[in-house]
């Protein structure tokens, strides 16, 4: 069985995440994507300084924004729910 996969688009106050095909909205702590992600599951996030500390139990891929401009067609249309979907599909692809 495959390792899920999650990308997740960070903020100070949110986390926008992508995973198994559903957005979910969170605010950035602990308590809403717990119930949603698994223990063990990869996530790529971009670098933003500190605000993914509350990822500390997930496998977790912090991606330079500089190899996120690289990506093919990330920046589509610019949206929250856009980015956390491309992260997702980097992290399936690493």
């Amino acid at each position: 069985m495959k390792t899920p996969v999650a990308g997740i688009n960070i903020s100070k106050d949110k986390l926008i995440v992508y995973f198994q095909g559903k957005f979910y909205e969170f605010p950035n702590d602990k308590q809403g994507f717990e119930e949603v992600m698994p223990r063990g599951c990869k996530v790529g996030i971009k670098s933003t300084g500190v605000y993914h500390v509350n990822l500390a139990k997930y496998e977790v891929r912090v991606i330079n924004p500089l190899v996120i401009k690289k990506f093919k067609d990330f920046r589509g249309k610019k949206s929250d729910k856009n980015d956390a979907k491309k992260l997702a599909e980097l992290v399936v692809n690493m």
